[in-house]
């Protein structure tokens, strides 16, 4: 019975997220994993088993999409994301063995859950795509208060619900109708908080730019049968559909430039060059590009432990290049994907090399350091890069002291369905709003497209068509309420959690 109860609330959990339009299922899909966690008392091994299988059930029904890009890693990614949230809810369970006030078993849940989402946002196996909070990314309307409080204040705002309606269903008999109006309120309120949001329309300083979206496979050509040089020349002859001097920068997507490019050499890059003299045709002010880079000497001592080749070692990067007549500046991705572009456990993901390799992952680690994490356009507009899996993170990159808006480089070609690439451009979109800034996204296969202050999509290219978008952005300066609210939520939660393990253990003492 209770892993059917169990297996009810993964069903829930997988309908409320996207591509599916049943966002407000999750305000009910953690109660039948509340009701079975309440159970642990009497059956800890059995709880905690149908409280695994319940998440296990969610996170391969909403991510199945990730068997296509890598077997290995999504199997472990699977797993370990559904044990976090089993553990966090028997850990909360046998908390609260001894009797206490329902405030104090809410209060409990909302501190062990915000700390082990914030676990999954900066241990070495970092996680973040199914934070609850994400889970609006396709209901921009609904959290225009996230650049308040970043998706974090979503993660309270499902929990706390999600509590109540426990409460409610099942000790109703002890309820009275204050409780329904309780729940009433804590549901309508954040709808209330937007009427509140001041939104920024589009001012500032105006940019235009052409965002390419040349489509090319990444198993079957990228890192396949098709030539690096055939690759950029498809993107470049994209651009031959704006007019010479209406664009200010052009963006090509992620590693679009496949063949490792030596940094100490850049502009001595044949495919540099090519890009520079497109550019100069069509008189852009610069271009965005993805790349892969590498560094045989000099890179910074915090890559000691990403050397590849013990032979001729070098540092190999996922990087975005900024190109301008001028020079080259270059940004590492730092956000990578655990057991794709890092093995944090070499010696124990040894024995999956070959999977990971064979699905082009990349065995090892890529670097990350940068000395700095924005591109000046100008003196008063600037550009923050992102790429790829780093828009699961809030608050990244950090926030700059000039105006600006994002560069959101990816590749979603890897998955075979619609989930994928939705839930991946609508994490955009809570960035978006949680900045309160403009994002242009160069996706290679899709969904490349413009993002507003308010999380709406502009402009989008159809997935699998190659295309080129035109349009312009805003540089604004980044609201930083949000990291600063999400910081407070995150040592407030954990701070709160510290003070019941004294009162637990001095508990334990005393008896």
């Amino acid at each position: 019975m209770l892993f059917a109860i169990a297996l009810l609330g993964g069903i829930l959990l997988n309908l409320a997220w996207a591509p599916h339009p049943f966002t407000f299922l999750v305000f009910i899909a953690l109660v039948p994993f509340l009701f079975v966690a309440s159970n642990f008392s009497e059956k800890p091994t059995i709880v905690f088993a149908a409280l695994f299988s319940g998440f296990l059930v969610f996170h391969v029904s909403a991510a199945w999409w990730m068997y296509s890009s890598t077997i290995a890693g999504s199997l472990l990614a699977h797993l370990l994301n559904a044990f976090l949230p089993a553990a966090t809810l028997s850990i909360w369970a046998a908390s609260k063995a001894r009797p206490s006030k329902p405030f104090k078993e809410g209060l409990l849940l909302i501190t062990l859950w915000i700390s082990m989402e914030w676990l999954n946002a900066v241990w070495p196996l970092a996680w973040p795509w199914f934070q609850l909070g994400h889970v609006f990314g396709s209901q921009p309307k609904w959290v225009q208060w996230f650049s308040l409080t970043s998706s974090a204040g979503g993660t309270v705002w499902v929990l706390v619900v999600n509590y109540l309606m426990f409460r409610f269903i099942w000790r109703a008999p002890t309820l009275k109708i204050s409780a329904f109006v309780l729940i009433a309120l804590a549901f309508a309120m954040p709808f209330a908080l937007n009427k509140l949001i001041t939104k920024p329309g589009s001012y500032g300083n105006k940019i235009s730019l052409a965002v390419v979206q040349p489509n090319i496979h990444p198993q079957r050509e990228k890192f396949g049968t098709m030539d690096a040089s055939e690759q950029l020349n498809k993107a470049i002859s994209l651009l031959d559909g704006i007019v010479p001097g209406s664009i200010d920068y052009a963006i090509f997507p992620e590693t679009m430039i496949v063949e490792p490019i030596e940094e100490a050499l850049l502009d001595k890059s044949p495919n540099i060059q090519l890009i520079r003299e497109k550019a100069a045709i069509f008189g852009l002010k610069g271009i965005f590009t993805g790349a892969f880079t590498k560094r045989s000497s000099g890179w910074h001592p915090s890559d000691n432990d990403k050397v590849t080749n013990t032979t001729n070692p070098y540092v190999l990067y996922n990087s975005m290049l900024y190109l301008t007549e001028g020079g080259v500046e270059v940004y590492h991705k730092q956000k990578l994907v655990p057991l794709v572009e890092k093995q944090p456990f070499l010696w124990l993901m040894r024995p999956l090399r070959r999977f990971v390799e064979s699905r082009g992952g990349f065995f090892g680690s890529y670097g990350t350091h940068n000395e700095r994490e924005y591109f000046l356009l100008g003196k008063s507009v600037a550009a923050a890069p992102l790429i790829c899996f780093e828009s699961a993170f809030a608050c990244h990159p950090k926030p700059g002291e000039i105006p600006s808006f994002m560069v959101l480089i990816t590749n979603d070609g890897w998955w075979s369905s619609s989930g994928g690439y939705l839930q991946h451009l609508n994490l955009a979109r809570l960035r978006a709003i949680e900045r309160r800034q403009w994002i242009a996204r160069a996706a290679n296969t899709g969904v490349s497209c413009l993002i507003s202050p308010e999380g709406e999509v502009i402009y989008p290219a159809e997935y699998e068509q190659q295309g080129l978008i035109i349009g312009e952005v805003f540089a604004t300066h980044n609201t930083e309420w949000a990291c600063w609210v999400m910081n407070l939520i995150r040592w407030t939660a954990l701070s709160v959690l510290m003070i019941f393990a004294l009162f637990a253990l001095k508990y334990r003492l005393g008896h």
